[in-house]
């Protein structure tokens, strides 16, 4: 089976020197293995997507020459998908009502160490007001395999039991990934390692819609001058548009990645950057 790996931003600024890792790490992957590379626009939450954010990322990836196959895939696009397969993981009983806000969890978390109690789980009940939908984790298949990090096992009690409807009537974050990955035919996810806790819940998800699971590897977080994760809501400054800013900037993701340029690539576009690190990897 063709590589086929996929880059799925969230539309809510330009992307930073942590999202540039990301991409060029999974590009990298894919396109080593003379594989497919796609773009998945993550713009389900309108409200953290300010207009003409999309195109100033598709502009810096294509700047930066990670340039992808087909046409990029609209999450927006395909709210009936994720609402089918809704219905399905409630037809198998995988999943339950929760009306909890979020004054009434922190108060009863205080006591209970864990990320959901279950609470709804354990006392059914009519809902008092529109509820989201929670996925029944099983701890028999919270088990999988890191391409990168080696065996992985997580808990229910850990986890607490994922949102994959939103209260708002927006899909969660594991359902929609789940079965986008396998409506693209995506056979690897190579991104942050603060979504590796996400990929438990997404191959329960994916196995129990039948559906054939992606490979995952997660690649170490890029941190800021104060130790913290580089992110847009950590206010992380958009990656440079200047030549000798960008070269500078796809220097460290290589680097950082593991891979040595030769110094008279320091300087060099970054198109030209990668092409060096594909043809160093083919030839080894």
């Amino acid at each position: 089976m063709r590589t086929k790996g996929r880059f799925a931003p969230t539309p809510s600024g330009p992307l930073h020197e942590g999202s540039l890792q990301t991409a060029a790490a999974s590009w990298i992957s894919a396109r080593r293995q003379n594989g497919q590379w796609w773009v998945r626009i993550d713009d389900l939450d309108a409200a953290r997507c300010p207009p003409g954010a999309t195109a100033c990322i598709l502009q810096q990836l294509e700047a930066y020459g990670l340039h992808w196959d087909g046409h990029p895939v609209y999450q927006t696009q395909h709210v009936e998908r994720y609402r089918h397969a809704r219905e399905v993981l409630a037809r198998a009983g995988a999943l339950y009502p929760c009306d909890c806000t979020r004054a009434e969890r922190r108060a009863r978390l205080q006591e209970t160490p864990s990320a959901y109690d279950q609470h709804c789980w354990r006392h059914p009940h009519t809902p008092a007001r529109t509820p989201a939908w929670r996925l029944i984790l099983d701890d028999a298949d919270l088990h999988w395999n890191d391409q990168l990090q080696g065996p992985q096992h997580a808990t229910r009690a850990q986890l607490g039991d994922p949102i994959i409807w939103r209260q708002d009537d927006i899909p969660g974050y594991a359902l929609a990934c789940a079965v986008d990955e396998s409506a693209m035919a995506i056979t690897e996810v190579v991104r942050g390692d603060d979504l590796r806790q996400e990929t438990a819940p997404q191959l329960q998800i994916a196995r129990t819609l039948g559906h054939r699971p992606a490979k995952y590897h997660h690649v170490p977080l890029v941190m800021d001058a104060s130790g913290r994760k580089m992110s847009k809501q950590n206010h992380a400054a958009p990656l440079p548009d200047d030549p000798s800013g960008m070269s500078a900037a796809m220097l460290r993701v290589l680097t950082r990645l593991g891979h040595t340029l030769p110094p008279m690539l320091h300087r060099a576009a970054p198109v030209l950057q990668l092409r060096c690190v594909l043809e160093s990897l083919r030839a080894s």
